[in-house]
């Protein structure tokens, strides 16, 4: 009976392992997947607040023309 028991405990404690190693690897591939989410999030409000520098610089020039033109009448 010792014997039996033995082995049942040996059995799970194995199942147990092979289900914890399966988390972990699940686990892994989703730290993978947040953290190329995450550089594309990161370009993304790169490109974003590039662009977005881009049209105020041009609303600037084109407000200043303006000021220039309205003041020369």
């Amino acid at each position: 009976i010792i014997i039996i028991i033995i082995i049942i405990t040996s059995e799970a404690a194995r199942e147990c392992r092979r289900k914890k190693k399966e988390y972990i690897k699940c686990l892994e591939e989703r730290v993978a997947v947040l953290e190329n989410q995450n550089k594309a999030l990161i370009e993304e409000l790169r490109q974003l607040k590039e662009l977005y520098c881009q049209r105020e610089e041009t609303n600037n020039k084109n407000n200043s023309k303006t000021t220039t033109t309205s003041t020369a009448r």
